[in-house]
């Protein structure tokens, strides 16, 4: 599935709107992995992070298909260190366009990963989806890895991560069948 038809139907799951900037990255990094996409990511502050999904969705926002919201916090920071927030919204014409991609033969099979990822309530927390992509990254580029490897190897790469965090989100990671027990 081409990449602005997978964004278009990551926000579309969400019944139309999604918010966060980051959230939607991560989203869109498992939906890539679980469903045998090839869009590229990189390490970056929160996790593994795409241009081409950051250019996709300015396109997106560009053509008319997605409105952009932008939240700014009074006082300059939110609970989360964040100054501003992204919402996204399906316009109508991007809703013209998802019924398009919904007759498409692999939506089926990316509507079922989609559903398979939101059954967890990591999928909608940033901050866990984000820490659950950064150890995803670094165990599929390293292998088989123990904690304190992954744990050292986040910190390599500017990332922080805590052993309680490194357990929680490989039990998530577990469950998409992403990774075996660390």
């Amino acid at each position: 599935m081409h990449l602005t038809d997978l964004i278009l139907v990551v926000i579309d799951n969400n019944k139309g709107t999604f918010t966060g900037r980051t959230l939607l990255q991560k989203a869109v990094f498992f939906l890539n992995e679980l469903a045998g996409q090839d869009i590229s990511f990189k390490p970056h502050y929160y996790g593994p992070y795409s241009p081409e999904v950051a250019i996709a969705l300015e396109n997106l926002v560009g053509i008319g298909f997605v409105n952009e919201i932008e939240e700014r916090f009074s006082g300059g920071w939110n609970v989360w260190g964040e100054v501003r927030r992204y919402t996204f919204q399906l316009t109508d014409e991007g809703k013209q366009i998802v019924k398009l991609i919904k007759k498409k033969p692999d939506y089926r099979r990316i509507k079922s990963e989609l559903d398979k990822l939101g059954k967890f309530g990591a999928s909608r927390d940033y901050d866990k989806l984000s820490k659950a992509a950064k150890i995803y990254h670094i165990v599929k580029s390293k292998g088989k890895i123990t904690q304190a490897e992954i744990k050292k190897e986040a910190a390599n790469l500017g990332w922080q991560l805590k052993r309680a965090d490194i357990d929680e989100m490989s039990s998530f990671l577990e469950k998409l069948a992403l990774i075996r027990t660390i």
